[in-house]
């Protein structure tokens, strides 16, 4: 290694310590500084990585490496796309009458059963 190799790694170390000073869109960010602004666990991101990645910016593959990093800007990108339009006043009527509801009680089943001729009434 050369002088000038050492003075490099030293200052990717310095840059990789203090995330401040680095701070371009182009930037490559961890999985610990990824958790940090999504505030989520480091473990989490890692999880999600392989289970949903839908649920994580676009990773950056770099050739010969198995380290997860991403792009800054992908990821301002990434949760700008997330940001949605506040909800638009509905009436609870509207509400109720478009939600599903869970399963519904026995006497309804029957009764609707009954009405698709499923279940014949014993007289």
């Amino acid at each position: 290694m050369t002088p000038n190799d050492l003075l490099i790694s030293d200052e990717a170390t310095i840059l990789r310590r203090d995330p401040q000073k680095m701070q371009t869109p182009d930037d490559l960010l961890t999985v610990d500084e990824l958790a940090t602004i999504l505030r989520r666990a480091p473990s989490t991101i890692q999880t999600s990585v392989h289970r949903y990645p839908q649920s994580l910016p676009p990773i950056v593959r770099i050739p010969g490496q198995r380290r997860l990093l991403w792009r800054r800007r992908d990821v301002t990108a990434w949760l700008a796309g997330l940001v949605q339009a506040s909800p638009s006043p509905r009436s609870s009527a509207a509400t109720s009458a478009t939600r599903r509801l869970g399963r519904p009680p026995k006497a309804v089943q029957v009764a609707r059963a009954r009405q698709l001729g499923r279940i014949r009434r014993d007289d």
